[in-house]
């Protein structure tokens, strides 16, 4: 990549570790029903604002030695680390997506004069907006498995913005969707298709899975899948869904229910993202 590629790839980089720190105020906040914007941040212990150079992301931390500057309150070790898990993800899929041109997405056809398939290559612009597209989508899942991994209820608060941006996608942004609802649609309506279909399959088939979650993880595992569809298309739902569900199954013969769905889902879409163009070669019907 050359030297500018790799400027913006580590700049937004450390825009993922700063988002990371925000999904940790989600994470705490939302399920107390708390504001997102006041009061700033602030020890639960003693209640002392943060101060700046406390918060920086990942370092800030690591310098105050988990502690309280003020009162020497245990910091816990999750902070830290959902903020490297954020500023990997955004590294990652910087590197595929923008440094890389696209290199982890499924190559784009189009039919051409004569029954010949046209491979079309992506602008900058459009590979930038599909990976702050892919972001979304998993930040959006990431909070929303914390908060059910601590026990409390993941509300339509947390998705909305995810959901709200895949309806908009699907009717103004085609372009952020590397795979169609179907070979070949093409025109306005191909977004809004894309978008409708995999929203249709993600709550259909997470309303399933959620089924086999305890009454207060089902909006996780329900909704995060919604989300997907929306962004991703019904293909990875499809996909998502099924090792999704292996994995529940996988949990509860093993009797370990500890981690919810909505969680391991986390993980289940990077991989996916990641490996998106080479699952698309292996199974066809993903395209």
């Amino acid at each position: 990549m050359p030297a500018a590629s790799w400027l913006i790839v580590v700049w937004l980089s450390v825009i993922g570790a700063a988002i990371g720190s925000f999904i940790n105020v989600v994470v705490w906040r939302v399920p107390r029903g708390k504001s997102l914007l006041e009061p700033p941040s602030h020890c639960p212990k003693c209640g002392h604002p943060i101060r700046c150079y406390d918060n920086v992301p990942i370092f800030g931390w690591v310098l105050l030695g988990g502690r309280c500057r003020d009162c020497r309150a245990r910091i816990s070790p999750r902070y830290p680390l959902v903020e490297a898990a954020c500023f990997t993800s955004f590294l990652v899929l910087a590197i595929l997506e923008c440094g890389l041109q696209g290199v982890n997405l499924p190559v784009h056809r189009e039919p051409g004069d004569e029954g010949i398939v046209l491979i079309v290559g992506r602008s900058g612009r459009e590979l930038y907006g599909i990976f702050l597209f892919h972001q979304l989508l998993w930040c959006t899942l990431l909070a929303g498995g914390l908060i059910e991994y601590d026990g409390n209820r993941a509300g339509w608060r947390v998705y909305a913005p995810a959901l709200g941006m895949a309806a908009l996608a699907g009717s103004a942004l085609p372009m952020l969707y590397p795979v169609p609802v179907w070979n070949g649609v093409e025109g306005w309506y191909a977004g809004m298709a894309t978008s409708a279909a995999g929203l249709a399959a993600g709550t259909a088939l997470g309303w399933l899975l959620s089924r086999w979650e305890p009454p207060a993880r089902r909006n996780g595992v329900w909704l995060g899948l919604a989300c997907v569809g929306g962004i991703l298309g019904w293909q990875a739902v499809v996909g998502l869904a099924a090792l999704t569900a292996l994995w529940q199954l996988a949990a509860a013969v093993a009797g370990r229910r500890r981690v919810p769905a909505s969680l391991a889902l986390v993980v289940l879409c990077f991989a996916w993202l990641v490996a998106w163009a080479n699952l698309v070669e292996w199974m066809p019907w993903l395209r």
